[in-house]
């Protein structure tokens, strides 16, 4: 894990360093602001640095709490704290949690892709489950008529 987290640090110094260098070519009027390829590539880049630190915090994190790894049991607690709390009476509580994980529901005929940020789920994992306040709309029953087990949505959103 270690190694993983030196990795990440020196990919992150390398993605900052690309970025900089962008805006060097800017700087230096070599290339323009609204040239497609410098914007694509410097969105890129931040993307990826955004993930990559991320990950540095999920890594550090596991790192401090004795490299507790995210496994099958650590993924089955936290699913079955997460359903707990998903079944809370308060529908605010059960919302915000949902809309913590999932940033899409797509629904087609044969199909329900439900599609959400891998980084916060693993942040989840690792850290546990935060402490939710606030007033959002509330969360009905319609997926788990639909067969949807949370279970099967972090496994899913794991495996992406």
């Amino acid at each position: 894990m270690e190694q993983e987290l030196t990795q990440a640090n020196a990919e992150r110094t390398r993605r900052r360093t690309a970025i900089d260098r962008f805006l060097g070519l800017i700087e230096e009027g070599i290339m323009k602001p609204s040239d497609p390829e410098f914007a694509q590539r410097l969105s890129d880049n931040r993307e990826t640095v955004a993930a990559i630190t991320s990950r540095i915090d999920v890594l550090e994190s596991q790192l401090a709490r004795g490299s507790r790894k995210i496994t099958p049991a650590v993924l089955d607690k936290f699913s079955q704290q997460l359903s707990a709390k998903l079944h809370d009476e308060h529908s605010a509580l059960r919302s915000a949690y949902l809309r913590m994980l999932v940033s899409e529901v797509r629904v087609s005929k044969d199909r329900i892709t439900i599609t959400g940020s891998k980084s916060v789920l693993e942040r989840g994992l690792a850290k546990g489950l935060p402490r939710l306040e606030g007033s959002v709309p509330s969360l009905t029953g319609n997926g788990a008529r639909r067969g949807i087990t949370f279970e099967h949505l972090f496994r899913e959103l794991s495996d992406s």
